[in-house]
């Protein structure tokens, strides 16, 4: 242990697969179990006297995210239409409350929406945040390469639907 965050040897690793669809909560219960099967592991050889093979933590590709961060998290609208989906998928934890962060989005009218999932949409032009369309589920907004469906949102604890969609965009 280092007086540095993240900055100690590593006694154990192990990767898992996200799939393309996982929430965070999905992630963050799989990581769990993986954890707890590497802490068992590293406390048996210590229970047993082993020497444990260490390595070096590589800062390559890696980047820590601070608290502030993530409590004012907004939605970068210019990034890719994947990177846009995958920012409102990981703070899905549904049906409890992220502990990081909500994938909040301020309307073009200015209302505080909740994002909870999104999906690519094809075809469509337009500028990063413009609202082009409402599409079979929610608006499709434009990213930085394309552009999302907001497919499941809430405002105020209520689950909105297009109707719903229509009454906030066009208010």
């Amino acid at each position: 242990m280092t007086s540095k965050i993240d900055a100690g040897q590593i006694v154990a690793e192990r990767s898992f697969e996200i799939g393309e669809n996982e929430t965070g909560l999905e992630v963050f219960r799989k990581s769990m179990k993986v954890g707890a099967e590497l802490l068992k592991l590293v406390l048996e050889q210590i229970l047993g006297g082993s020497l444990m093979q260490v390595s070096t933590q590589s800062k390559i590709g890696r980047r820590a995210y601070t608290n502030r961060e993530a409590k004012a998290s907004v939605l970068d609208w210019t990034l890719a239409s994947e990177q846009v989906r995958n920012f409102i998928r990981a703070a899905n934890y549904r049906p409890l409350k992220s502990p990081t962060y909500q994938a909040l989005w301020e309307t073009p009218r200015g209302q505080i929406v909740d994002l909870v999932e999104a999906q690519i949409s094809r075809g469509v032009d337009g500028n990063p945040g413009e609202v082009v369309s409402l599409g079979g589920q929610g608006p499709i907004v434009m990213c930085g390469d394309g552009a999302v469906e907001l497919t499941i949102a809430y405002q105020d604890g209520t689950k909105l639907d297009l109707k719903n969609w229509q009454r906030i965009l066009n208010s």
